[in-house]
């Protein structure tokens, strides 16, 4: 079977989630035996060509296709786009040069499988039709519009509420509209299945996770510090951390006045390091990701907004890391895992239950090494790939 991942963005360098899960996808298809290639759009964002990444000299099976694109938002062509009926996060990512070259590679091969990553590649379903007779599957990472709706409930300011509201609603319409359009739906997210099937033939619908290859978890750390890891440019993320510093932090320095926290992550806002409060230190972008998880303790991720699987809280959880998070933040995940993880909606109560689980140190080390055996046997690659193989025969693509 020969199959084309289309996807927004490359698969390397691997640090992100939506790049491991790229990754892992073209990795599970690879050990089915197909052959696959891959067309990626590399952005101001996204900026990172595959040829200069150390990690893709291990694929040179794969046939990579980049094509660049500007997808920047702007202010004028954001408000401009309110004068239509369409997303403007759709519209920024429909671009001629990548709906060209995607029309090239299906004119010189004849592929069996052409699977879109994420929402805004379902732009693209229409050159797929005209030039292809392959079977389209669309990969969801998670529900966009879910996203933008949450981000428009924590949103203060009115007029940005309003605008966030207008494009969750069209992200929605367009999800519920070209999902009709494909052949099956691959949601990485178990929580996600059932919206989708509120639309779809449940047929077409199946949950794959993305697996991992886990490396085995070291010894707990002998401090109960704290870290917080992500993309700071990303709005969930950055939303998110914001209001726990602002109204959970100042709690746990009220019975641990010597607690540490570090955050990592890329493209922080302006002047972010001004507005931390005392015991929180930001590391910017770091090399090895894996050895700042290691070395501190427990892992925070405050997320009121978002969809789907989180890669980084997959991660934290394997290797063995207690873990503070929303049920936004627990969406996805396998079921059991709830008696291990602190999981709390209030800050108010997060910041406490977090301050207890300092004092205890190390109980939740202890803890998290069951949440971490279940998170192993569930979401391994071999448990995955076993699953992908089920989902192909079903739709009779094995």
């Amino acid at each position: 079977m020969r199959i084309l991942l289309v996807t927004k963005k490359s698969p390397f360098p691997s640090r992100d989630g939506e790049a491991i899960a790229l990754r892992n996808m073209m990795d599970q298809y690879l050990m089915l035996g197909w052959q696959v290639d891959m067309l990626c759009m590399i952005t101001p964002k996204h900026p990172y060509r595959i040829a200069d990444q150390p990690e893709q000299a291990t694929y040179n099976m794969v046939r990579f296709t980049e094509v660049y694109a500007d997808t920047s938002p702007g202010k004028w062509s954001g408000l401009l786009n309110l004068l239509g009926k369409w997303s403007y996060h759709m519209q920024r990512f429909d671009q001629p040069a990548f709906r060209q070259a995607l029309a090239v590679l299906l004119q010189e091969r004849n592929y069996d499988v052409v699977q879109l990553e994420g929402l805004f590649m379902l732009n693209y379903l229409s050159v797929i039709r005209l030039k292809s007779s392959a079977r389209i599957i669309y990969r969801s990472h998670n529900i966009e519009g879910n996203i933008w709706k949450r981000l428009a409930m924590q949103e203060a300011g009115i007029w940005k509420k309003w605008y966030l509201r207008i494009q969750a609603d069209r992200l929605l319409e367009a999800e519920r509209h070209l999902q009709d359009q494909v052949d099956f739906i691959l949601s990485i997210s178990v929580s996600d299945v059932s919206a989708y099937r509120q639309y779809s033939p449940k047929e077409k619908i199946a949950y794959l996770p993305t697996g991992f290859d886990f490396p085995e978890p070291g010894p707990p750390p002998t401090r109960p510090d704290i870290y917080f890891i992500g993309a700071l440019d990303w709005m969930p993320n950055i939303q998110g951390l914001r209001r726990f510093l602002q109204e959970a932090w100042p709690v746990v320095l009220e019975t641990h006045p010597d607690a540490k926290l570090y955050v990592a992550g890329r493209h922080a806002p302006v002047r972010f390091e001004e507005e931390l409060p005392d015991g929180v230190s930001y590391l910017g972008e770091i090399e090895d990701a894996s050895r700042f998880v290691h070395d501190h303790a427990i892992c925070i991720v405050p997320l009121w907004a978002g969809s789907g699987l989180k890669i980084k809280i997959v991660e934290a959880l394997a290797t063995g890391k207690p873990l503070v998070t929303t049920p936004v933040g627990m969406e996805g995940l396998p079921s059991g895992l709830e008696e291990f993880v602190i999981v709390e909606q209030d800050t108010g109560k997060m910041a406490r239950r977090l301050a207890g689980w300092i004092t205890d140190w190390p109980v939740p080390a202890e803890m998290a090494g069951r949440a971490s055996q279940l998170v192993r046997h569930t979401l391994s690659n071999e448990a995955v790939q076993g699953q992908l193989k089920t989902i192909l025969r079903q739709w009779n693509l094995a």
